[in-house]
């Protein structure tokens, strides 16, 4: 199964970050509490990814499902280039969602409002920080462990 859901591509680019390999950082200003989009990738269960060698799985906690995001899977978006950074220093939250889509409303570029749906299901969704706002130019990472993810059960 494919999960794809994203709306800040246009405000992002993907290159390379200094001792990271490829990192994600902001083309324009983002503000406080905005959501970015979902971990796209294909569902998997823990039993299938004993042969996996991908660098790109997301657990989806308790679940015993995981998210891979590896090169060839469908789904896949620039989500998962985002680095690991401790939660003192990370600019984005990400909260694993089970059950009900959701939806969101966020600033366009050209100053708007916009709607954004995240259907149902398993998934990952990115928030920048509630109380911090990115600037150009700045590096999107978050905390890779799990005592810094919301876990939502819905």
């Amino acid at each position: 199964q494919s999960m794809h859901r994203t709306v800040a591509g246009d405000l992002v680019e993907t290159r390379l970050a200094p001792g990271k390999g490829l990192g994600v950082f902001t083309k324009s200003a983002l503000p406080a509490g905005r959501f970015l989009g979902c971990y796209g990738g294909e569902l998997k269960h823990e039993a299938e990814l004993e042969a996996s060698e991908s660098a790109y799985l997301f657990s989806l906690g308790q679940s015993g499902l995981c998210l891979d995001a590896c090169e060839g899977c469908a789904g896949t978006d620039w989500t998962r280039f985002m680095n690991h950074a401790e939660p003192d220093r990370a600019t984005v939250l990400a909260a694993v969602c089970h059950g009900s889509s959701t939806t969101h409303t966020v600033l366009d570029d050209e100053g708007g409002w916009q709607d954004v749906h995240s259907g149902p299901g398993h998934r990952v969704e990115f928030f920048t920080k509630r109380k911090r706002h990115c600037e150009v130019g700045e590096e999107l990472t978050f905390n890779y462990g799990f005592s810094a993810f919301n876990t939502l059960y819905r």
